[in-house]
């Protein structure tokens, strides 16, 4: 059984975003994990619709984590 399978296909997903930070704006197109269970399950990716808030400190594991796509370089 190989680990890795799969590997370059779920870090090729996750690095074309960034997590928030405590105190970020939320804005347009960001995402929030909505997985009922963050010890237990997989992360559950939806658009936000708390555009305008900041951030919470993503540190706490009970705080919802917000991401957002990063912009490729020109």
């Amino acid at each position: 059984i190989n680990p890795f399978i799969g590997l370059n296909d779920w870090l090729g997903e996750n690095m074309k975003y960034r997590r928030l930070e405590k105190g970020e704006i939320i804005q347009e197109g960001d995402e929030v994990d909505n997985c009922n269970n963050p010890w237990h399950d997989e992360p559950k990716w939806e658009k936000t619709t708390c555009v305008g808030e900041e951030a919470p400190d993503p540190q706490f594991p009970a705080h919802r984590q917000y991401r957002r796509k990063i912009q490729p370089l020109s």
